[in-house]
């Protein structure tokens, strides 16, 4: 029994220290994407997004001409189909899917990747996956593609 307690808790401060140093390396990867995002000063811009999880996702294009911001969604094609429709920016933007990003990277997390745009610092791509002890499977996934900056001489895919 002792021996089994000692190797438990062993493999739990492997795996808390593994957990501690993917956050700690997250966290570093968004904050110099954040200090490249803000450095680039972009006002007009445009990107797509792929925003989901377990139950699907949906696929956003969001425009920003002179700092003001227009979107629009349409669902993944496995779920209903339903053309382009408007939608708003809220959660969409660099600044927030940063801030979201790492909200989540500082919660319970089982793993998390995440690839900053080299250039630009913006996310190109997150992945989460929750603790297996929460009980549920709701990995939650962004993607941003296409992205193209106008008049600051910047383009990144």
């Amino acid at each position: 029994m002792f021996l089994q307690l000692a190797l438990l808790l062993a493999f739990g401060s492997v795996s808390s220290a593994n957990a501690a140093a993917m956050i700690d390396q997250l966290n570093a990867k968004l904050d110099a994407g954040e200090m490249a995002w803000n450095r680039a000063q972009l006002t007009t811009f445009s990107y797509t997004l792929i925003d989901g999880g377990a139950f699907g996702y949906s696929i956003y294009k969001v425009t920003v001409r002179n700092g003001k911001c227009s979107a629009k969604s349409k669902l993944s094609p496995n779920t209903q189909h339903r053309g382009w429709q408007r939608d708003t920016c809220d959660g969409h933007g660099i600044a927030e899917l940063i801030s979201e990003i790492r909200r989540v990277v500082n919660a319970s997390i089982d793993h998390a990747e995440l690839e900053c745009d080299v250039k630009l610092g913006y996310p190109a791509k997150f992945l989460m996956e929750p603790p297996a002890a929460a009980g549920f499977d709701l990995e939650w996934y962004i993607e941003i593609s296409h992205f193209t900056a106008k008049h600051q001489n910047a383009k990144s895919t």
